[in-house]
């Protein structure tokens, strides 16, 4: 049986590092190697081909409604999530 690693809510590991961080601001690099490091899933989406930027307001309703405002968070258009499932469901809706 495969065991499933339980990670923190992602949105309370970017309150964790802002605490760290202080008013320093990080660069989406810092973010994406981080978000990596910590075993979160992650999604490129090419979004300006399909999507013109009026929809960033439909996909983040999606998503909100869908997972939880706390358990998505995206760096340019990398999307990062808690789960793997999560990950694939987006993948499947969105790209």
């Amino acid at each position: 049986m495969k065991r499933i690693k339980k990670r923190d809510c992602i949105h309370d590991f970017i309150e964790a590092w802002r605490n760290i961080d202080g008013d320093r601001d990080r660069p989406e690099e810092d973010w994406n190697s981080r978000f990596k490091d910590a075993g979160y899933y992650s999604v490129i989406w090419g979004s300006t081909v399909y999507y013109p930027n009026n929809h960033w307001d439909e996909l983040f309703r999606w998503c909100s409604d869908t997972f939880g405002v706390r358990h998505f968070v995206w760096c340019g258009s990398k999307f990062w999530f808690d789960c793997e499932e999560n990950a694939i469901l987006f993948a499947l809706r969105w790209s």
